[in-house]
């Protein structure tokens, strides 16, 4: 193509044979390989080396981030990641009546504020410290997991997928009002009676909000869930055997004080000998003298001190020169 160009009538009137200008040479130049270029057999040969190069440097930055994941370090976060569960959403009915079981025990808890057995004060603190307890342990514990599961399947399903999210919202926040106001209760002296209404009053939102949440899906995977909760036994309330339960209460509370008390005292103890060490460095402690040699030595070290400040020295006798 070059050649070429030295017999070809250049542009811009310029002669036969004299060498054309840089710009115009460079577009001939292309035009002339313009032809070759476009044949798709070049372009395959080429970008098949570099597309197998590269396929296998991916393959190799895959291959060391997953070695690198199993290695511990405060470089890999990823090893320090724990599993928090089963979130799997394929079964509803794994999940699903969970839900039925705790509103069962907000129903028992109800019915115990209600109508409370004999001899039971509801303005006793430990009775609310022991119901929110009750909120940490089955089923009552698992109702967030369980409902997010239930949410996250409405939506895979499109069933009231919109609703389930402000449901969902609702219930964990009456869950977080109805322990929070159990807490303030478990922190008085005494529960007075407007406290015991908002505590029912709390207690009913918890219900409220789980028939909501309950009814957002179809009616026969409601009932299949309700029946598979009946066949589910249902661990009673701890506050109907509550002499038990503060009994156990103060052994732990003994147990705890002791073991507090023994620490405090350890840390007294290691104070006390390190505050000894530095006095026996800085050479301030000096070893104990019995008998008369603390008596001599006292003595001595009394008649050889230098008069203290403020204290004046006994008068000596001054010869009189004086004629």
């Amino acid at each position: 193509a070059l050649r070429a160009l030295g017999e070809a009538p250049q542009e811009g009137g310029e002669e036969q044979g004299e060498p054309p200008s840089r710009m115009v040479q460079r577009r001939q130049v292309y035009q002339a390989l313009l032809p070759a270029l476009a044949a798709p057999g070049i372009w395959a040969a080429a970008s098949a080396p570099a597309a197998a190069e590269l396929n296998s440097f991916i393959a190799g930055v895959r291959k060391q981030k997953t070695e690198d994941a199993k290695v511990r370090s405060i470089f890999n976060p990823d090893y320090y990641k724990k599993d928090l569960g089963n979130y799997n959403t394929d079964n509803l009915q794994d999940f699903f009546p969970t839900l039925f079981l705790v509103r069962r025990q907000f129903e028992a808890i109800s019915d115990y504020l209600d109508n409370p057995p004999r001899g039971a004060n509801l303005s006793d603190p430990v009775i609310y410290e022991i119901l929110r307890e009750q909120n940490r342990i089955a089923p009552t514990g698992q109702v967030r997991k369980e409902a997010l599961r239930t949410k996250n399947w409405c939506k895979l399903n499109k069933v009231n997928a919109g609703k389930a999210d402000l449901e969902y919202e609702r219930l964990k926040r009456s869950l977080e009002d109805e322990d929070t106001h159990l807490l303030v209760c478990s922190r008085t002296s005494a529960v007075e009676l407007g406290a015991l209404r908002v505590t029912k009053r709390y207690v009913q939102d918890v219900l409220d909000s789980l028939d909501n949440f309950i009814g957002l899906l179809p009616e026969e995977e409601q009932n299949a869930g309700k029946t598979i909760a009946e066949l589910r036994d249902l661990p009673p309330l701890a506050v109907l055997d509550l002499e038990e339960m503060k009994k156990k209460k103060n052994r732990f509370r003994t147990k705890m004080e002791r073991a507090e008390e023994e620490k405090n005292a350890k840390a007294a103890e290691a104070e006390l000998k390190r505050e000894s060490e530095l006095f026996a460095q800085d050479g301030k402690l000096s070893s104990p003298i019995s008998g008369d040699k603390k008596d001599a030595s006292t003595a001595a070290a009394t008649e050889a001190a230098p008069p203290a400040m403020g204290m004046l020295a006994p008068e000596e006798p001054v010869a009189d020169f004086a004629l």
